[in-house]
């Protein structure tokens, strides 16, 4: 049995190990299963295989006290430190100024395009671009092409920290510790990323559109949600928020009317100045507005077709302004007159007119977005995005799959009169299942 004051030394000797080495080495150096080491980091089972493995490698095994034990875990851990800090912080204390404002932006918003990445840190695409290929050529940065009809038809390159531009994000604010659980970047952070590019990419454009058509033309900080309703939260120039919920096509009308009927229960720190709520139809968005007619309530929230957003731009008068009809009136219809540049407007003289309360009160912050409790380990993002099935299908695979979801059950042949009568007509039917 291990003694329990050499069981945090331990932990911490193999975390470090992980973090220099990765999992698969340090399997193999201690003669373990890739599955135990995998109980010990996720679930925190320690076992005896990997505890006795640790002490054998830094000469602390058999009848030695547990205060030699300690110094020979204590002196081996600060040479892995060493080392992983010659490995990976060493090449950020060499960034310009310039490379490191990149890098930490793309952290605090991965999987984004160039142009996205313009207009949320107020800076030129061609300067952007160029700054991202100097990231990649030192090994910080990475990019995937993401295809998805409903943003054209070609393929979008989109960037995301490395392993090592993690770390040296971390080396560039607090320390690694206070980055990964600050920034969504984690191991687990990546994962629920990488699952939902269809949904962050369609997101990042309405994200964008509201960067690029802000009055103030600051600087846009984009958090994603990790709990509640929001999808996610833009913060602009003097503290103003607007929160995004998307319904995609696959979740049922009950979890929209769950996830709308869920921002009245924020309290008031907790709800954006400005709620876009965006659907993936005409009839979600009719039911959406439906939800919300209440005619005191809701003025501050607005609702679109996705697929209008897009088309349209930030010009186009697409929005339903809610509150300005009965919730209990299922035919109550709102005429969408407001566009998204309106929009803007109009939140920019709520801050400076008779609601100057606004300005004062504390609005949603990091420490709600991301919860202190929430797993925050290093990711291997790289591997983890190559597995996700929203870099590996195609626009085709993706159009099926959508179809499908739609009309669930139907045949060949119905799915191919469906392809052809539907408003994506002329893509070619090899894709249909």
């Amino acid at each position: 049995m291990i003694d329990r004051e050499l069981t945090y030394p331990i932990r911490e000797y193999v975390r470090t190990y992980v973090l220099l080495y990765g999992r698969k080495r340090t399997a193999e150096d201690f003669r373990v299963s890739r599955h135990t080491l995998w109980r010990f980091l996720e679930r925190g089972q320690m076992g005896r295989a990997l505890p006795n493995a640790v002490l054998n490698s830094v000469g602390a095994a058999g009848d030695v006290p547990n205060s030699s034990k300690l110094a020979a875990l204590d002196v081996s851990r600060r040479q892995l430190m060493a080392d992983l800090v010659r490995q990976e912080f060493d090449g950020l204390r060499l960034l310009p100024p310039g490379l490191e404002e990149t890098l930490l932006l793309l952290c605090a918003t991965p999987f984004t395009t160039v142009k996205e990445l313009s207009n949320f840190g107020r800076v030129p695409a061609s300067t952007i671009r160029d700054r991202l290929e100097k990231l990649i050529g030192r090994g910080l940065v990475d990019s995937i092409p993401h295809r998805l009809s409903a943003l054209g038809p070609h393929s979008q390159r989109r960037y995301f920290p490395t392993r090592s531009g993690v770390a040296s994000g971390g080396a560039a604010t607090r320390g690694q510790d206070y980055f990964l659980r600050n920034y969504p970047v984690s191991r687990q952070c990546f994962r629920l990323l990488a699952n939902r590019l269809d949904a962050i990419a369609v997101t990042y454009h309405v994200a964008s559109l509201v960067a690029e058509f802000d009055p103030h033309e600051e600087p846009v900080r984009v958090d994603h949600y990790r709990q509640g309703p929001y999808d996610a939260l833009l913060t602009l120039a003097e503290g103003c928020t607007i929160g995004l919920i998307r319904q995609g096509p696959v979740l049922p009308t009950s979890n929209l009317r769950y996830r709308l009927r869920s921002t009245e229960r924020l309290s008031y720190g907790k709800q954006p100045l400005v709620t876009l709520v965006l659907t993936y139809s005409d009839q979600a968005t009719r039911r959406a507005i439906r939800s919300l007619g209440d005619p005191t309530e809701h003025r501050t929230t607005f609702v679109a077709t996705e697929g209008d957003i897009i088309a349209g731009g930030a010009r186009s008068p697409i929005w339903q302004q809610c509150g300005t009809g009965r919730g209990d009136n299922p035919g109550v219809m709102i005429d969408p007159d407001a566009s998204l540049e309106g929009i803007l407007a109009w939140t920019d003289r709520l801050l400076n007119g008779a609601y100057r309360s606004y300005r004062e009160y504390p609005r949603p912050n990091r420490a709600t977005l991301y919860p202190s409790d929430v797993r925050a380990t290093m990711p291997d993002s790289s591997s983890q995005v190559a597995l996700s099935l929203s870099a590996q299908l195609t626009r085709a695979d993706k159009d099926a799959l959508d179809l499908l979801a739609a009309w669930p059950l139907c045949t060949r042949s119905n799915s191919q009169d469906l392809w052809e009568e539907s408003p994506g007509a002329g893509r070619t039917k090899s894709c249909v299942p």
